[in-house]
């Protein structure tokens, strides 16, 4: 069964994101860098398979902003970074108990142009990918199942489960979000 949630239906806004209309994807969704950002229900990590993807563009790459965060806090979350380190990368990250599983890109976001970012998680063959612009980037295998892991009671876009971490800074996303579940 195939469960679609979508953009701003599915998002609680407690933040200062803005829409904003984009001459090349129409309406978007604006982060400002400072306190910017959605929470998202707890459904949406009721599942141990999805897709998440996005049309990101960013203005700057600051280190370990998040395009999303979903998790219980620090050490328990699955993220996606425009800017991991160590190596400079698009990062995917599951962290479970502080020991982190990621699957990397080779460079970080290309600033000043429109990225499509997805993540698939795919509990059957316990994989996890990452793909840039429609094209496989990198892959890891999973040691657990998302539900095993955390409950989901902070899901973010655009915010991290670490205060130490930036959030998005001038970063607009495409709407429609979209977050395919498959359970």
């Amino acid at each position: 069964m195939q469960r679609s949630l979508v953009g701003s239906e599915m998002c609680i806004r407690d933040s200062n994101t803005t829409k904003t209309t984009d001459s090349e994807r129409g309406s978007v969704a604006y982060f400002n860098g400072n306190n910017a950002y959605m929470k998202l229900p707890s459904s949406v990590t009721d599942t141990d398979s999805f897709t998440f993807m996005a049309w990101v563009k960013s203005s700057e790459n600051r280190s370990w902003e998040r395009i999303f965060d979903f998790g219980d806090g620090e050490g328990n979350s699955l993220f996606l970074t425009t800017h991991g380190y160590t190596p400079e990368c698009v990062r995917v990250s599951y962290a479970v108990n502080s020991e982190e599983i990621k699957a990397d890109s080779d460079s970080i976001l290309t600033t000043g142009h429109w990225v499509n970012l997805a993540v698939t998680i795919d509990a059957v063959n316990k994989k996890m990918a990452l793909y840039i612009n429609g094209e496989f980037v990198s892959q890891t295998a999973l040691t657990s199942n998302l539900t095993d892991s955390f409950k989901g009671t902070k899901n973010y876009l655009g915010k991290s489960q670490y205060d130490a971490d930036v959030n998005l800074s001038l970063i607009h996303i495409s709407e429609p979000t979209r977050l395919r579940c498959i359970s």
